[in-house]
């Protein structure tokens, strides 16, 4: 007879993190009630989402940076299939908080690079409105 002296899994455990920047009231609200909105979605014609049992309920929570935190033991509803199906851009569905940081450091690392180009642009242009002892010259 064989024994297992380590940890076994067969999780199906999954998250998601969703930025509320992105998303309107009511897809939030669907979001929060997403076995419900999900059963009527399915009989409508707009998706299967997988099991709607009361087990296979996400947590739901608001997280860091302005984001909801979707997570579940047991991913039998398809969170990602549904947040697709009630129009959440894929811009806006993320692994962790961290990564909407990233991206919005990303986007504004971007922008600073724009203005201080603009800035060099504007310093290689005379002016004669300098101060010419307070630079030092």
């Amino acid at each position: 007879m064989k024994f297992r002296s380590d940890f076994v899994t067969n999780s199906s455990s999954s998250s998601f993190v969703v930025d509320k920047r992105g998303i309107s009231a009511t897809q939030l609200r669907a979001i929060e009630n997403h076995i419900e909105v999900g059963k009527k979605l399915d009989r409508l014609g707009y998706g299967d989402f997988g099991s709607y049992d009361k087990t296979d309920e996400w947590y739901v929570r608001d997280g860091e940076n302005n984001s909801v935190i979707l997570s579940t033991y047991m991913d039998n509803f398809n969170m990602y299939s549904f947040l697709k199906a009630i129009g959440v851009s894929e811009n806006n569905i993320y692994n962790s908080a961290d990564e909407i940081t990233y991206r919005q450091t990303e986007m504004n690392d971007s922008l600073l690079g724009d203005i201080l180009t603009d800035l060099e642009d504007e310093d290689s242009e005379p002016d004669d409105s300098r101060n010419n002892e307070w630079w030092g010259f």
